[in-house]
């Protein structure tokens, strides 16, 4: 159905219904009507909004203007020009009357802390787990599910819907799928997608936050088992194993996973989730490390460091700082 014939459909409602028009078959046929579609529930949403305010105006706007808002309704609801209310209380509002009206599409903030960890189901059937440090907001309307990546990681797990296309911005790097299942992490100077599950695109947000079904045909289309970092010399894409994705997305259950990362490279994912930093000597930087750790639980990853590599470590208030030792060993990975 056209935007135009939902908007009419939505006054005649709201006039039988404010009219006091409430018989059973009335409210049966007007029930089905609202749950057949989401943008009927929109349409009739915002409009019994701009309705109730109208009826509020007195106490908000000069004895002219509320004759105004009067005669316009009085007027809305002849039958004749029945089908131009909404048109008609929509370009009011946006102009004379703008700063009554509420964002109807305002976006639905999430976050975790340092350490923290959230599952959020939306309203869409989609669902969003946030890694440590991680903030998002989200926005579904009618027409598109947007979710701006605002810090840190987050997997999604999206509800097919072909008419409501789900993007994922962060940035000037933008990631669209419909029905399928990604990890978006956000790093200080670049962007990594990891597909888990059918296929997504990635590109600039103008192009794939785009009403069109249609994507350009030079747009990167990512399958399941690849990974694409997108940094300042472009978009890099390659395969990855099972192996390797479940590695990446351990914190989902707790852990960290390595299999021969270096020290710094590991210190710095453990400095993710706690609010002391680690801090390496770079005569330790290239040691690597192997094995599962508590995400949370820096300290037991360096006393395993300290008693089975030989590492000094020095902690301190906001801080741990790790040192070659007199006998530190570097050759196979802690276990």
């Amino acid at each position: 159905m056209h935007a135009d014939d939902i908007e009419r459909a939505a006054s005649e409602w709201l006039s039988r219904l404010d009219r006091g028009e409430l018989s059973d078959e009335v409210r049966a046929a007007f029930d089905t009507w609202y749950a057949a579609d989401p943008r009927h529930q929109l349409a009739f949403l915002r409009l019994q909004h701009t309705w109730q305010r109208l009826d509020r105006l007195a106490a908000l706007r000069p004895r002219e203007e509320l004759r105004r808002a009067t005669s316009l309704r009085h007027w809305a609801r002849q039958p004749a020009w029945r089908w131009l209310t909404a048109a008609v209380l929509i370009a009011t509002l946006s102009t004379s009357l703008r700063w009554l009206v509420p964002d109807a599409t305002r976006p639905e903030i999430y976050s975790t802390n340092i350490g923290g960890f959230e599952r959020i189901p939306l309203q869409d059937g989609s669902v969003l787990e946030l890694n440590t440090q991680t903030e998002v907001s989200v926005e579904l309307t009618a027409r598109a599910r947007t979710v701006r990546l605002k810090r840190g990681e987050a997997t999604f797990k999206v509800a097919h819907d072909a008419a409501r296309p789900f993007v994922v911005t962060v940035e000037d790097t933008a990631v669209r799928a419909v029905g399928t299942e990604f990890n978006v992490r956000r790093r200080a100077a670049s962007i990594e997608v990891l597909v888990l599950d059918g296929k997504v695109a990635v590109g600039p947000p103008h192009t794939l936050v785009s009403r069109a079904t249609q994507l350009p045909r030079s747009t990167p289309i990512l399958q399941a088992g690849s990974i694409a970092i997108a940094g300042p010399r472009g978009l890099e894409i390659r395969e990855i194993g099972a192996a390797e994705a479940r590695r990446r997305l351990a914190w989902q259950a707790g852990m960290l996973s390595f299999d021969g990362q270096r020290l710094a490279e590991v210190a710095a994912e453990f400095s993710r989730y706690d609010r002391r930093q680690v801090i390496v000597d770079p005569a330790l930087a290239s040691m690597r490390i192997g094995g599962q750790f508590r995400a949370t639980n820096l300290e037991g990853f360096v006393t395993v460091l300290e008693r089975s590599r030989g590492v000094r470590v020095s902690i301190e208030t906001d801080r741990i700082i790790l040192k070659r030792g007199a006998a530190t060993v570097e050759s196979a990975p802690t276990r």
